[in-house]
């Protein structure tokens, strides 16, 4: 039984470091690539509250936030909605 449950905790903690480790891009890169952009801002939308936080989609949105009001700085707390304007 106890074999069992250190085997257990083993493939827990091995899927755990499973995560995806998609690198992130910059806003540098958003700006230059539209569709991108468009396209990560898009699926950060449809499931952001998993994503919304993580870096390619915080690095979409201000891309975003940047190509519609060309401004450098952006409200964090209304990045969501920042997509529609930039498509």
């Amino acid at each position: 039984m106890k074999n069992i449950i250190k085997l257990a905790f083993v493939v827990v903690i091995f899927f755990a470091g499973c995560k995806n480790t998609d690198e992130s891009k910059t806003v540098e890169y958003y700006l230059q690539n539209d569709k991108e952009r468009q396209e990560t801002a898009k699926e950060c939308n449809n499931n952001y509250g998993e994503l919304g936080n993580t870096p390619n989609c915080i690095n979409a949105y201000e891309a975003a936030w940047k190509k519609i009001s060309g401004k450098s700085d952006i409200n964090k707390n209304n990045n969501k909605s920042l997509l529609e304007g930039a498509r």
